[in-house]
């Protein structure tokens, strides 16, 4: 069965005519500012600007009334078109903007070449604004020849193993959007246990259980990846995986609560794999959804 849940922040339909700004600002309180040349690309599905290079700096202090954050502000010319915080990405705490740009270190440091600009929606309308792609920055990063779409990532199906009813094989099917070739995590390389502990993977709710990957004990570190775990994915094509992954419950056929994640190469900091390869580049975003009513077959 065709589940259908796709991740996509990309923007594929009509654009207005480029508006005539003349240069794209990222300004951080800490004095940093970057602007359109210092942008390799803007991932758009992933929301992530790929740098030339690495900046660095703390993004939070302690002070007497408590932490303080970096704050960040994204600009044409004069205008402002969003702003937010500089904040841990796998904190149990919101940040307090809409917006902010994710850090992945625990320390109160921010050490990469990626701005990965993440959205959390304080309201309960989940069709609020998301200011990330609005349309005057995504005309101006595509009349500069900056503007990627990045790939698009759906979980086809979930299905109960003949083997094991502890074991699921999960089938997702990945689309390249980009006119360049993806670097990208392959199960069958890896294997599904260091794939599913590295990536996130498919975690489930039903009959008053919670279901996780039984991959406490993988073969690695989650953070380590190399080149030969990555597969291709060459510019405009797709491709489907097919995989089984253990679980500490036995699992019956139903409808069931949960949330999956391919986030393929979230924690940059640990490894030293070149995002730029000389046919194309290692894909850096991550991928996270949540839904209500999932079949397991």
């Amino acid at each position: 069965m065709i589940i259908g849940l796709v991740l996509c922040l990309a923007l594929f339909s009509c654009e207005k005519e480029p508006e005539s700004y003349n240069e794209l600002l990222i300004t951080l309180s800490n004095g940093i500012k970057l602007n359109q040349d210092d942008i390799v690309f803007y991932d758009s599905a992933d929301c992530i600007f790929l740098l030339k290079d690495t900046i660095s700096f703390k993004y939070y202090s302690n002070t007497n009334t408590g932490p303080e954050y970096v704050n960040y502000s994204i600009s044409l010319d004069r205008d402002t078109i969003y702003k937010g915080i500089v904040f841990m990405a796998e904190s149990n705490l919101l940040p307090s903007s809409p917006t902010y740009i994710a850090s992945y270190e625990d320390n109160g440091s921010f050490n990469r070449n990626i701005i990965d600009v993440k959205y959390r929606n304080p309201m309960p309308n989940p069709g609020d604004f998301d200011p990330r792609n609005d349309h005057r920055i995504i005309s101006f990063l595509k009349k500069n020849g900056i503007l990627r779409n990045g790939i698009t990532v759906t979980l086809d199906s979930v299905r109960l193993s003949p083997e094991n009813d502890s074991s699921l094989i999960t089938t997702i099917t990945i689309v390249n959007h980009d006119n360049i070739n993806y670097y990208l995590p392959d199960p069958k390389k890896m294997g599904s246990r260091q794939f599913n502990f590295s990536l996130g993977g498919l975690s489930l709710i039903g009959n008053g259980t919670s279901y996780h990957p039984y991959n406490r004990y993988a073969e690695r570190n989650w953070y380590y990846h190399e080149m030969d775990d990555l597969s291709i994915l060459e510019a405009n094509s797709e491709v489907t995986f097919t995989y089984t992954t253990l679980y500490f419950e036995p699992f019956e056929k139903g409808m069931y609560k949960g949330n999956y994640r391919f986030g393929a190469l979230r924690e940059f900091t640990h490894f030293e794999l070149p995002l730029e390869q000389n046919d194309g580049w290692v894909w850096a975003g991550d991928k996270f959804f949540r839904f209500n009513n999932l079949l397991v077959e």
